[in-house]
């Protein structure tokens, strides 16, 4: 469910073709994804861009990657399958993917989501399930965002982040690792 968020929000159908590309701070990540498919290929470093791109062709993720809902030309249309929604491991991939995941200057955390209308509000009613938080979120141009701040994001960040995750983005993590070991004990 995790590798589910991130293509849903980071990755590209096209021409039968699977493509993620990433900022070159995020290699790792597309080296964790290379090695969950199995594909034998390193990222290749894109011209004139600090991104590494992976792409393949693959029927079977791509059949698979459709009963999760992505298909091509996604972006503003994604609608999370109700099974995805309920979900920590597919929002921590989201996030990952399209979204920040902070601790201020001020000692208090930040999560936010960027998306079309159906995954931000599929992610607004889950995070609604952990705190009581009164966010409603809005539209920039073409795309929804919802973020919250401070007591209401510690539920989400303990939800993404607390325990010992599988698959999540390094410096994500990384942002905001201290904060989750001081709220975990």
């Amino acid at each position: 469910l995790y590798w589910a968020g991130f293509i849903a929000a980071d990755g590209c159908i096209f021409n039968n073709q699977l493509s993620i590309s990433l900022q070159t701070r995020d290699l790792d990540h597309l080296v964790k994804f290379k090695e969950f498919v199995g594909y034998g290929k390193d990222p290749y470093k894109e011209k004139d861009r600090e991104a590494y791109t992976i792409k393949f062709s693959s029927l079977k993720i791509r059949k698979d990657l459709a009963k999760y809902g992505i298909t091509p030309r996604k972006s503003l249309t994604y609608d999370p399958p109700k099974f995805c929604r309920e979900s920590a491991d597919f929002w921590r991939g989201m996030v990952d993917g399209d979204g920040c995941v902070r601790v201020g200057l001020d000692g208090k955390p930040t999560v936010g989501f960027v998306g079309s209308f159906g995954a931000v509000n599929g992610f607004k009613n889950w995070v609604r399930k952990l705190t009581d938080t009164k966010a409603q979120g809005g539209k920039e141009g073409n795309i929804y965002v919802f973020s919250i701040y401070g007591r209401h994001a510690i539920p989400v960040i303990n939800q993404m982040q607390g325990g010992s995750p599988k698959y999540f983005l390094d410096r994500k993590r990384e942002a905001v690792k201290k904060f989750i070991d001081v709220h975990e004990n």
